[in-house]
């Protein structure tokens, strides 16, 4: 009896942080839909080397944060396709020409 009961906690551990695991890397489907188009115009370092990213009217983005802020600078545009996963970063080279500077999945 003990043994069963034992076997079934576990059993139903493992599947609620399996499911916890799924949700959290899941975006929502108001995350899914939302179409970005930011133009970084400030990069703001909080004492705790957090970063924040505002643009030219103030707004800050908060839509994703990245694993490194620091290579994303003033002018960088930060985009996003509706029904997409994929946030791309681009960057104009020294023509002018918008090029592709990185690429991370949701």
């Amino acid at each position: 009896m003990k043994k069963s009961i034992i076997i079934v906690a576990v059993v139903v551990i493992v599947a609620i942080l399996q499911f916890t695991y799924f949700m959290k890397n899941q975006p929502s489907m108001a995350e899914q839909k939302e179409e970005i188009y930011f133009v970084v115009d400030q990069v703001e370092v909080a004492p705790d080397s957090t970063y924040s990213f505002y643009d030219a009217e103030g707004n800050k983005f908060t839509s994703y944060t990245f694993p490194s802020p620091t290579t994303i600078t003033k002018g960088d545009i930060i985009a996003k396709e509706a029904n997409s996963s994929e946030i791309i970063v681009y960057r104009f080279d020294q023509n002018g020409k918008k090029e592709i500077f990185l690429r991370v999945n949701r």
